[in-house]
């Protein structure tokens, strides 16, 4: 949205206001934090790996262990758990190789879904090195699960911090007047809250400002930006 009043004033200060959700810089910031595991579909649930901009390392459900860390017993237990059969369990680990192929086959052929559905698969001996957070947004459809390293550690709000990602945008706010700009990061650090209340406290404080720009600012200022 952006408004002025050149049209409407002579004396007064010359004013204009350019204020939205940027949805462009949104998804740079999911393309710099985030690799796509599997897209949402008509079966398919979203997953995605929240890397903080380092290098992405899932591609796989076996991806998410640290082989060298899984005893032969944990990945045996895990194998164990998905044949009614021992014997059969045994004969497609010989055809396999070893406990961690059969299990990381197993891990593959269930996929993403199963992943989604019932967790990261954890025994004895066989620890992921992701955990996985549910995420919503703003209506039915609005759902994924990211997937965390153990080694980023957990923080207060992450579950939020992953929905802002994915399903906001952040206020972009640019205020001319006369030759003066202001922008939204000038006034308060949180890009994804909207208080024009604080926006027209920190105008009131600059010099420079008359009395008609702030009004004129308070009354066009958005009750919601609109995204774009």
């Amino acid at each position: 949205m952006k408004t002025n009043n050149y049209n409407t004033s002579t004396e007064e200060q010359s004013i204009e206001i350019t204020c939205f959700r940027d949805t462009m810089d949104s998804r740079g910031t999911f393309d710099d934090l985030f690799t796509a595991c599997q897209h949402s579909g008509y079966y398919d649930r979203a997953i995605y790996e929240y890397h903080g901009g380092e290098k992405c390392n899932v591609c796989d459900p076996d991806d998410l262990y640290n082989w060298e860390e899984v005893t032969r017993k944990g990945a045996r237990a895990y194998c164990m758990e998905h044949y009614q059969d021992p014997k059969e369990c045994i004969t497609d680990m010989f055809y396999h190789g070893t406990w961690e192929d059969l299990a990381r086959h197993i891990l593959n052929e269930e996929g993403w879904n199963e992943i989604a559905r019932e967790g990261i698969p954890e025994h004895p001996g066989m620890h992921p090195a992701y955990r996985m957070t549910y995420v919503t947004g703003h209506s039915q459809g609005d759902y994924a699960y990211i997937l965390t390293p153990n080694t980023i550690e957990p923080w207060k709000g992450e579950r939020e911090c992953y929905e802002r990602y994915l399903y906001d945008a952040p206020v972009y706010l640019h205020i001319e007047i006369d030759e003066m700009e202001i922008h939204l990061y000038e006034i308060y650090d949180d890009e994804y809250e909207w208080e024009p209340e604080k926006i027209i406290q920190y105008l009131k404080k600059q010099d420079g400002i008359s009395r008609y720009a702030i009004d004129y600012i308070e009354e066009h200022l958005p009750e919601w930006p609109e995204y774009i």
